[in-house]
């Protein structure tokens, strides 16, 4: 079993290590992106925003926080241990590049799995059935012997 999947999988080494790459890029990222900020790991509460300024509270005290964005929404995401310190607003165009962030290797590398998987079918399929070879794909040998004789033919 071991020869038949490497054989089929011959001269696609570099294909299935690029695929592997993002995969492992995308794993990477996956800690890289979502812990390294506290709007996937910390506390949210709803803010209210007064005049550019968002404000906030948390166990019994009052914050503040600029609202310097227009992205920005009035949820505010903080560490319970420091919620004045660690404030940030959410953003819905930084969630999205935070998603497509690790989302886009993951894809890439189905992608190329799903692209190297259909060469691999259409090379087995048309080495088992002559007759499946299309356009494209060479000449009959019959057919290019005689059109080598009418060549000859004409030249002499």
């Amino acid at each position: 079993m071991t020869r038949r999947i490497r054989n089929a999988l011959d001269g696609s080494g570099l294909v299935i290590g690029a695929a592997v790459f993002f995969f492992a890029l995308g794993l990477i990222l996956i800690p890289v992106v979502f812990l390294s900020s506290v709007r996937w790991t910390g506390t949210s509460v709803q803010g209210v925003d007064r005049g550019g300024i968002v404000y906030y509270s948390y166990d019994g005290q009052n914050y503040s926080l600029d609202d310097t964005s227009r992205f920005d929404s009035h949820r505010v995401y903080f560490r319970p241990t420091r919620p004045d310190t660690t404030a940030e607003l959410g953003n819905s165009a930084s969630t999205v590049v935070d998603i497509a962030s690790v989302a886009v290797p993951f894809l890439i590398a189905l992608a190329i799995v799903g692209m190297e998987a259909r060469r691999l079918w259409r090379t087995r399929r048309t080495r088992n059935d002559p007759a499946a070879v299309g356009f494209g794909h060479g000449l009959d040998l019959e057919v290019v012997h005689r059109l080598l004789d009418e060549r000859r033919r004409e030249r002499s």
